[in-house]
């Protein structure tokens, strides 16, 4: 391969040739700027391209980390009730035994009509009862059979043919879910055949 070198000299020479022509002919004045204008028109689409690419990148970054922060909002409300949750589980619990005492005390109150405050007793504990119920407490029903989950057998007391193997005989305490959850197992007596 021959290679020609231009000198600077001739550089020149012809670009004054060049800018002596576009001076004297309009019409090539005109189709070098037309070809100039294709020229950028062209580098432009080039340029414009990886930025389309970049705002279409910058886009989508966007939509991750609004649907990122979306789920971070959703897990710590998520997180924020359960926790609530908890805390009310535990200032139930804490007050079974109240519950258990009012209980015992009922049992044991006087039945004469005219006694007003044995019936102040009885109002309280329904009314405490009742805030603890719209609060999600429940009783667990001994009235069925013997259910590991939810009942604690203390007690077993043989029991002839007649009554089924694992039938509730005695609730000796009462045993409460909390909005669906095991507070307390019921204690129970429980009938076996030999």
């Amino acid at each position: 391969m021959n290679k020609e070198h231009i000198s600077p000299k001739e550089s020149r020479e012809a670009e004054d040739v060049k800018e002596h022509a576009t001076d004297q002919d309009p019409q090539a004045e005109g189709t070098m700027v037309e070809e100039e204008t294709t020229q950028l028109e062209e580098e432009v689409e080039v340029e414009e391209a990886p930025r389309s690419e970049l705002e279409q990148e910058l886009e989508n970054r966007l939509l991750r980390l609004h649907a990122e922060f979306d789920n971070y909002r959703k897990r710590t409300a998520r997180e924020r009730l359960e926790q609530a949750t908890i805390a009310q589980a535990a200032l139930v619990t804490s007050l079974l035994p109240v519950l258990d005492n009012f209980e015992r005390a009922l049992a044991s109150l006087p039945q004469q009509e005219d006694n007003s405050w044995a019936q102040g007793v009885q109002l309280v504990y329904k009314q405490l009862l009742d805030v603890l119920r719209q609060q999600g407490l429940e009783r667990i029903d001994c009235q069925r059979p013997f259910d590991p989950n939810i009942h604690e057998a203390v007690m077993r007391e043989t029991c002839g043919e007649e009554v089924a193997e694992g039938t509730i005989l005695q609730e000796l305490q009462p045993g409460y879910l909390f909005q669906g959850r095991l507070l307390r197992p019921s204690m129970v007596k429980v009938a076996t055949h030999g």
